[in-house]
């Protein structure tokens, strides 16, 4: 199915993630800190990083058309309210990630120690609390982009956008 006016979508979208760069840089210079919320830190990205960007934001952007679409043509609440849109849209991006890590720490404190999933260190659940609130805000701005233009793609673009710019710019690169 064709969205209409996606130029226009896209470009707002765009300019949209560009002000949230803009707003990081500044603060960047101006006080030499980053936007940070809890483990989620939004920092500038190196010129060094642009390569990995450009390779990560098509593929991760096609997953985000891709799920919103799928749940807002699926899970969504024709006859909700604007706090059911956002619930669902919320719970359904993160509420996994969530299940799991509270799992993982209802373990690590009635045991002392995090368990072992699949053999997989520990140190990955760590790593997983992250996801929680990266996840709410694909789902909070899917819902907040499609109750405003009915479709998925700018709300696909400023996920995409955003999640590769987090990941590119946050993580260790061994350069």
């Amino acid at each position: 199915m064709r969205e209409d006016r996606a130029v226009p979508k896209a470009l707002v979208a765009v300019l949209a993630v560009a002000c949230v760069y803009a707003a990081v840089m500044v603060a960047h210079l101006l006080f030499k800190s980053d936007f940070r919320f809890w483990v989620v830190a939004l920092k500038p990205m190196a010129l060094r990083d642009l390569p990995m960007f450009l390779a990560y934001v098509v593929p991760f952007t096609a997953f985000f058309y891709v799920t919103q679409l799928a749940l807002h043509r699926t899970l969504s609440l024709r006859e909700g309210g604007r706090l059911g849109h956002y619930a669902t849209g919320i719970g359904a991006t993160a509420g996994g990630f969530t299940a799991m890590v509270g799992a993982l720490y209802v373990a690590l404190f009635t045991t002392g120690h995090l368990p072992s999933v699949l053999g997989a260190d520990a140190l990955w659940t760590v790593i997983a609390i992250q996801f929680v609130p990266i996840l709410a805000l694909t789902g909070f701005i899917s819902v907040f982009a499609w109750r405003r233009t009915n479709g998925a793609l700018a709300g696909a673009l400023m996920c995409g956008l955003l999640v590769t710019w987090y990941i590119v710019a946050g993580q260790a690169n061994h350069v």
